[in-house]
């Protein structure tokens, strides 16, 4: 089992939600974070009234689909902590609609986000982590990344689009001691789940019994403690009983 204490991460989407639940494990384990959002002052509002200690922590608000600020932003992890040993890929967003109501401005803000930007993310760090011979990417993907969802046509594709980055990327940097996960998950109970409360109705007992980030988090941790000789390739977590 790896030992997470003094390793260095790299979230994105990690002002809140699952990224923010896990910045904390990961903190508590003793891990050093190059944490990025796109809102950067609510970023370092969460850290600041966590009080972290600030010699284990990189902060950087940018948009995940610009090529440039991404490539600043790892490269000041780099200066900063001298390597990054694990990616995790969670910045996304969702829009609702169909053939006929998704609008092409909201498929191709959905597309650019969760396909790109995990492009993007990875293709900057993967160089430093071939040349360290070793390095762990996970990206987060969705139950709807392996089904189709009428009324998230743009998240569903999106999501078969990371999974099908996952399995390609995976087989690219094998040789490179680079281990490649996805994290194939249903409805968590975060922000990003009350976004869909004017298209999805849920009753109180499936709101209940939905993933918490914290099941997440868990799933999360063991990818990245697992043993140099083992991959998870990949997981699926579906909540218990949701009807």
């Amino acid at each position: 089992m790896t030992d997470l204490n003094g390793k260095v991460a790299l979230l994105t989407g990690a002002g809140g939600g699952i990224g923010g639940a896990l910045a904390d494990a990961l903190y508590a384990q003793g891990a050093f974070l190059i944490l990025h959002s796109d809102d950067a002052a609510a970023l370092a509002a969460r850290v600041r009234d966590a009080g972290w200690d600030e010699a284990r922590f990189e902060l950087s608000g940018h948009d995940v689909r610009d090529s440039a600020a991404v490539e600043g932003a790892v490269g000041r992890g780099i200066t900063r902590f001298g390597r990054i040993d694990f990616l995790i890929n969670i910045a996304g967003i969702n829009r609702f609609g169909g053939i006929l109501t998704c609008t092409e401005e909201e498929w191709d803000a959905v597309a650019s986000t969760n396909v790109k930007g995990y492009f993007l993310t990875a293709r900057a760090i993967v160089p430093h982590m071939k040349e360290a011979g070793s390095g762990a990417i996970i990206n987060m993907s969705s139950v709807w990344g392996v089904r189709g969802n009428p009324r998230m046509m743009a998240y569903s594709a999106s999501k078969h689009a990371v999974e099908g980055f996952t399995k390609s990327l995976r087989e690219e940097v094998a040789p490179w001691g680079i281990k490649v996960s996805s994290l194939v998950v249903g409805i968590v109970d975060t922000a990003f789940r009350d976004a869909m409360r004017d298209h999805v109705r849920f009753s109180d007992e499936q709101c209940q019994r939905m993933l918490t980030p914290q099941d997440v988090v868990d799933s999360l941790l063991y990818v990245l403690r697992s043993s140099p000789r083992a991959l998870p390739s990949s997981i699926t977590l579906e909540a218990w009983l949701i009807q």
